[in-house]
């Protein structure tokens, strides 16, 4: 996914959810440093490619992602041969995603994390 769109879609559900702009943006900029601080950007950065891997596999925006969709997803990391880690990671990043920024988190219910050997 695209900068401008993760942002446009954290605009439309801090509309749609009543919350004042200001304050998300003043929120996620106290995130950002506090991520920077513990150095947890690589952390953001793996969550953001998670939902860019996920636009790429279905085709289109993934906040249309469908549970098949996810399903397909992850069955697919597994095939092209993801190491857990990589595939708990990309989980992680998913819920995240679908959970905070989407108000969706029904759809990863299901999806369970591998155990690391």
């Amino acid at each position: 996914m695209l900068r401008g769109e993760a942002i446009r879609l954290a605009f439309r559900w801090c509309i749609s959810h009543g919350n004042d702009l200001s304050t998300r943006v003043t929120a996620a900029s106290a995130h950002a440093r506090r991520c920077r601080m513990r150095n947890l950007c690589h952390t953001r950065d793996a969550y953001v490619l998670a939902v860019r891997k996920l636009a790429a596999y279905i085709g289109r925006s993934p906040d249309a992602a469908s549970v098949e969709d996810l399903r397909n997803f992850r069955l697919n990391l597994v095939d092209t041969g993801a190491s857990p880690i990589t595939l708990n990671s990309t989980l992680t990043g998913l819920k995240l995603f679908f959970s905070i920024t989407l108000d969706r988190g029904q759809l990863m219910a299901r999806m369970h994390l591998v155990k690391v050997p």
